[in-house]
């Protein structure tokens, strides 16, 4: 079928315009689309009149359209393979113009060739078989299952868990700039107890931090921690709050200004997190990187974390069963060899911090505020003495 001349009347759903585009039927762009129930009814065909062409076979068929193409607009072409209406066969190909109509014309199309047929064998032309309208075919109801939170936790969580550290480190070089540590030893505090408070009050707020965002996540529906076991989520959280304490305070003695050590901790937060996110994540699902890549690249600590996020996203994706307690014991598993990593990797900062930090005060160190405390408690224990 093609176009009628521009001066006769045609209308899309009712209403008569002269305008070929106006004609051309329902837009591309507001195609039908899997799972959107739409309807669109109609009492007429929305060309009036519609002007047949006749063509030889299929192959001249196909030719004309395409030499057609920009030169004459065609809303479709019919195809009899076969007509044998009096043995009750019909078979007929509907073509039509995808760029124009994507396809919402197919139902017309096909009903003036059933409307034909219906007349014929009803013998009447008065009689009419109505197109009304197409909808969806009922269909179950289907869960959405990508979840778009979950994918994203290694790339995001990686930065979150690790915002303690920056913290912690220039906590502690605070403290060592501003000989406050010497204080205390000089007011008797032991070493052991000064490392063992510092720690333990670290640890603790780190913890309570991360548990109130696995609670606001949670609360929010993130799957992530909802399918998870949650006792596999603590002890990330509390294996990991080890390792980054203890990363911590090794790194607290290379540093004597806290101003520098901040600087440091939020470069290598930021650092490593964006080397995760980009490379990282192409390196532990590509299958081609062999294992002992995959292994190597843990021995960075944030790098052991993301492996650990990764497996624990991966279990809960396109509506996984979710990662199991007893799923650990798999020592192959991505999971149980970042633990391990990352309890590796705290055994040696823990071994290796106090030997980095050990507080001595050298004559040379007691100076200033020191020197005169020191002075002033020395002459007072000679007064009492004397009195």
């Amino acid at each position: 079928p093609g176009l009628p001349p521009p001066d006769r009347p045609a209308g899309r759903l009712g209403d008569a315009t002269r305008s070929q585009s106006d004609m051309l039927g329902w837009k591309g762009n507001a195609g039908l689309f899997r799972g959107g129930a739409r309807s669109y009814c109609q009492s007429v065909p929305y060309v009036l009149p519609i002007s047949f062409t006749p063509q030889a076979d299929r192959a001249t068929l196909q030719k004309t359209l395409y030499d057609a193409w920009g030169k004459q607009v065609y809303l479709g072409a019919y195809v009899f393979e076969d007509a044998r209406i009096s043995s009750g066969v019909l078979r007929v190909g509907v073509s039509y113009n995808k760029t124009i109509t994507a396809g919402q014309d197919i139902p017309v199309l096909t009903n003036l060739i059933t409307n034909a047929l219906f007349k014929d064998i009803a013998n009447n032309s008065h009689s009419e078989l109505k197109f009304l309208g197409t909808r969806d075919y009922p269909s179950p109801e289907k869960s959405n299952d990508f979840d778009l939170s979950s994918r994203l936790v290694p790339e995001i969580f990686i930065f979150i868990l690790q915002l303690f550290f920056p913290v912690v480190l220039s906590g502690l070089v605070y403290e060592k700039e501003n000989r406050l540590r010497e204080g205390m030893k000089i007011m008797g505090m032991k070493t052991w107890i000064y490392w063992l408070v510092n720690y333990t009050v670290y640890l603790f707020l780190y913890v309570v931090a991360m548990l109130i965002m696995v609670g606001v996540a949670a609360a929010l529906g993130f799957r992530f921690f909802l399918v998870n076991d949650f006792f596999l989520i603590f002890l990330l959280i509390v294996i990991w709050g080890h390792c980054l304490i203890a990363f911590a305070f090794m790194c607290a003695a290379l540093f004597s200004n806290s101003h520098t050590a901040s600087v440091f901790g939020y470069v290598w937060l930021f650092g490593t997190g964006l080397l995760a996110a980009f490379i990282l994540s192409d390196i532990f699902t590509s299958e081609f990187t062999p294992a002992n890549v995959q292994y190597g690249v843990q021995v960075i600590p944030p790098f052991a974390l993301y492996r650990a996020l990764s497996s624990l996203r991966d279990s809960v994706t396109s509506n996984m069963p979710g990662y199991r307690t007893s799923e650990l014991t798999d020592m192959s598993a991505g999971l149980s060899v970042a633990f391990a990593f990352m309890a590796g990797q705290w055994l040696l900062f823990m071994i290796l911090a106090p030997t980095r930090c050990k507080l001595r005060i050298p004559e040379n160190v007691i100076t200033g505020d020191t020197r005169r405390v020191l002075t002033s408690v020395v002459k007072r224990e000679t007064t009492q003495t004397a009195s």
